[in-house]
């Protein structure tokens, strides 16, 4: 059998997707067309790792630091089914006329299937799959005719190598030196009473990432930040007042150059906050001078009305953000269900996006317009052509577009399989609803002499809102009934005036959601592999979970300690290299010198490691190097 088109994804279950599109027989480990044009085959995620023992010493030692080697060798992953799927592929290839990369369209997928080519000694024709797409039979059929050159990803392929490289540049050298620090550490510490404690520490991996340790940093620096904050206790002074059927609270405005309540509540402006609240005795008495007023008279208003646009789709990181605060998911357990809607369902696009928006096809807005008539939502079509760039820009995307639904659930979903689907879904739908208005009322009330302020919201059109009823967000405004109407000089009842007691609240810790969005903002890691360095973290023992949230264990804690103000602990350093990455997928620079600033980056870390404090282990027994 020769001469057929050899089609390589990445794991079993994509494979039985193209050979349902195909009719293609299974044989062993591979599927066959009858025509025998197609074979299709596939790996099992990343077969093959980079070999340490060709290119590291076995022994922890520091005259062996920095491991800076020439060249990076690969060797199969220490697995029978591993080596004997790659045994098959590599034979399949000898009779190949071309091969079909269909792995997931994105860098690690790229990487593996680049990898087990190169391995493989595969010189001939290749092309590229490339879709954010459910595997659906529609969609492969189409793609398989509308094949890309492979070399037209060679970029996606040198960023991936330039990802996997720098990590464990950064990974095995700062693990070793740092573990050899602690080994001496503990080593001085040690007594006769409590040695063999000692020497079981002494076998222990800290394990440092390129990624990884920023990420624990700013978790350990809030967690500090809220153990060594001081509360302070301040009062407020409240009315209850009513018009036109409406009940608001006001709050007594503090003299021009006093801090805003909502800076004393969250603890900023510094130590002396306390001197600039109201002192209990002050909240009293001027409770006391207003209990005989009735009224007040409205002295400003400042009224307006806003348009609130439905919020942008989903991308990987705002979904496990959302499912994170609404559900408590981690991020790995929203990324595993989003890939088997996308997998096993074909209900969701490519899940592992960064992306909000879609692209300007004629192609996708047809796609849209039939999941909206597919859904139940044929009144919302003539919107898809309104829509601008909020929902369709092109050059906003990168490799794939946002999070949309496909297709409806099938009835055999779990419940957390819909939630899930359900998030991405709102988000699809809002965008082709009306925005939501309203008008915001800005009240300055006298009482007496004395100042109160409010902030009312009156809904006008609850537009896109409508599909999150059921979930009351914290507003600054308080609602106002549908007939409320204020003036200057109108007047309002005084039903209760009354001081309140509040404190300084330290900052907010960090949950898996938060956490998110601070590591999406500086571009720490991406949208797949967010989720994988927060659970690495745990497992390592760095971090633990206490309900939603996430705080660091005393081994996270020391480790931090250890690298205080050092560049690896610094995520904007590791921002930077992000977007160093991202410039080698854009063509804007070369593999070759991001790389070597990293290996500059590392002799300079081992040095000053090797040079701290304490005097260091020359040795150690040799535990397993960390994954990158």
């Amino acid at each position: 059998m020769k001469g057929y088109k050899l089609i390589l994804t990445e794991k079993p279950s994509v494979a039985k997707d193209f050979a349902k599109a195909l009719n293609a027989k299974p044989q062993k480990g591979y599927y066959i067309t009858s025509d025998k044009k197609y074979v299709i085959v596939f790996a099992y995620g990343h077969l093959l790792t980079i070999d340490n023992s060709s290119i590291a010493p076995s022994r922890w030692e520091w005259k062996t630091l920095p491991i800076i080697p020439e060249r990076f060798s690969y060797t199969l992953i220490d697995d029978s089914g591993v080596k004997k799927q790659f045994n098959l592929i590599k034979r399949l290839l000898k009779d190949t006329e071309e091969v079909i990369v269909a792995t997931d369209a994105g860098r690690e997928g790229e990487l593996i299937a680049r990898l087990i080519l190169q391995y493989a000694g595969w010189k001939g024709p290749a092309y590229r799959i490339w879709t954010s797409e459910a595997l659906s039979k529609e969609v492969i059929l189409r793609e398989l005719n509308n094949l890309k050159p492979l070399s037209q990803f060679d970029s996606v392929f040198h960023e991936a190598l330039a990802r996997q490289h720098a990590d464990w540049l950064v990974g095995i050298n700062l693990s070793r030196a740092t573990t050899l620090k602690k080994i001496n550490g503990q080593k001085n510490r040690d007594t006769r009473k409590d040695r063999n404690v000692g020497n079981k520490k002494r076998k222990e991996v800290w394990s440092v990432g390129r990624v990884q340790t920023p990420v624990l940093s700013m978790v350990v620096k809030r967690f500090l930040e809220r153990k060594n904050f001081k509360s302070q206790i301040y009062y407020v002074v409240q009315a209850l007042l009513s018009h036109q059927n409406t009940e608001f609270k006001a709050s007594l405005k503090l003299p021009e150059g006093d801090e805003k309540e909502e800076d004393r509540k969250n603890g900023k402006n510094g130590e002396n906050r306390e001197s600039k609240g109201l002192k209990k005795e002050e909240a009293e008495e001027i409770v006391k001078y207003l209990s005989d007023a009735d009224t007040g008279i409205v002295s400003a208003v400042k009224h307006s009305q806003k348009k609130e646009l439905p919020p942008l789709l989903h991308s990987l990181t705002s979904l496990q953000r959302e499912a994170n605060k609404l559900y408590g998911f981690s991020a790995q357990k929203t990324l595993n269900i989003a890939q088997k809607l996308y997998e096993v369902y074909k209900a969701l696009s490519y899940p592992r996006t960064d992306a909000t928006h879609l692209d300007e096809t004629t192609q996708t807005r047809n796609l849209v317009k039939r999941v909206l008539s597919m859904l139940g939502y044929k009144h919302l079509i003539p919107a898809v052509d309104r829509a601008g760039k909020r929902v369709f820009d092109s050059s906003k995307l990168t490799d794939h577009y946002a999070l949309i639904p496909l297709r409806p659930l099938p009835q055999e979903a779990t419940k957390d399989e819909r939630l899930i689907y359900n998030l991405v879904l709102r988000k699809f739908v809002g965008a082709f609803m009306d925005p939501y208005v309203y008008e915001i009322f800005n009240l300055e009330i006298k009482i007496k002499d004395k100042l109160f302020v409010a902030s009312l919201r009156k809904d006008i059109q609850s537009g896109w809102k409508e599909l999150y009823q059921k979930e009351k967000e914290p507003q600054k405004e308080q609602k106002a009934e549908s007939e409320f109407s204020i003036q200057e000089n109108d007047q309002v009842k005084v039903n209760k005036i009354e001081y309140v007691q509040r404190k300084t609240q330290p900052p907010a810790p960090y949950t898996e959601g938060t956490l998110l969005k601070q590591m999406e903002r500086l571009g720490l890691g991406t949208p797949a592999t967010r989720s994988i360095i927060l659970e690495t973290l745990k497992k390592r023992n760095y971090l633990i979970t206490k309900g939603k949230i996430l705080e660091p264990t005393p081994k996270g804690l020391e480790l931090i300690e250890f690298y205080n103000n050092k560049e690896i602990s610094s995520p904007e350093m590791t921002a930077e290299w992000e977007k160093r990455l991202e410039k080698i997928r854009k063509k804007e620079e070369k593999y070759q010198s991001f790389i070597e600033s990293i290996k500059e980056f590392v002799k300079l870390q081992i040095k000053q490691i090797n040079h701290s404090d304490n005097l260091s282990s020359t040795t150690a027994d040799t535990p397993a190097d960390p994954a990158p």
